[in-house]
């Protein structure tokens, strides 16, 4: 056996994050991944190169990610009653 760590790819890090923001959201596990695995192909047949493919890959996988994250502070702004313009009167007006 070794002593050495074994490296984690980013692609595992953004695939085990994009379970995790399943579960959140509600869907069955590897929803993100379904959606990502059509969009990678359907650049294959647009004939994209290696580096978009990439790109397509990771924005597929991070897209639910960043919907998590907006509806998480409109939950919060809801269990508050908070709305935009209450936070934005809380904020210190500027004085010029």
């Amino acid at each position: 056996m070794s002593n050495q760590p074994e490296s984690i790819s980013l692609a595992e890090i953004i695939g085990a994050l994009s379970l995790a923001t399943d579960l959140g959201m509600g869907q069955p596990l590897e929803f993100a991944l379904c959606g990502c695995i059509l969009a990678v192909r359907l650049g294959e047949r647009l004939g994209l190169g290696d580096e978009e493919l990439r790109e397509v890959y990771y924005q597929a996988l991070l897209r639910y990610k960043r919907a998590r994250s907006r509806g998480a502070a409109a939950v919060g702004a809801r269990r508050f009653n908070r709305t935009d313009r209450d936070r934005a009167d809380s904020l210190p007006q500027d004085r010029r």
